[in-house]
């Protein structure tokens, strides 16, 4: 598994050797709000099995954040992603700010 943080985003790339992991194993994500030492949020661990189309091999990881339940102001985001057939992990962290 590749990792390239690019902008704000953070994409992952299957290995290239398709013989090397014969059944798709999801890698997992999910994303934290932070207030200095403070956890405000963090969402539900989410699968996402590599099912790539483009010619990057791009994986696309989408979260639905409820910022509704979360106050105004400004936040850490941190996303984590884990492959645990590598055993390996990714961050990538900024600031976000929630306006009402």
């Amino acid at each position: 598994m590749t990792w390239l943080l690019a902008g704000s985003s953070l994409k992952t790339w299957p290995p290239e050797d398709p013989h090397t992991d014969p059944a798709p194993v999801p890698i997992v994500a999910y994303v934290g709000l932070y207030q200095g030492q403070t956890k405000v949020f963090q969402s539900a661990p989410l699968a996402v099995v590599e099912q790539t189309q483009n010619r990057a091999k791009a994986v696309p990881i989408r979260f639905d954040v409820p910022l509704d339940k979360i106050a105004p102001g400004a936040y850490d985001c941190q996303v984590t992603v884990l492959d645990p057939s590598a055993q390996k992990a990714a961050f990538w962290q900024g600031r976000i700010v929630v306006i009402p």
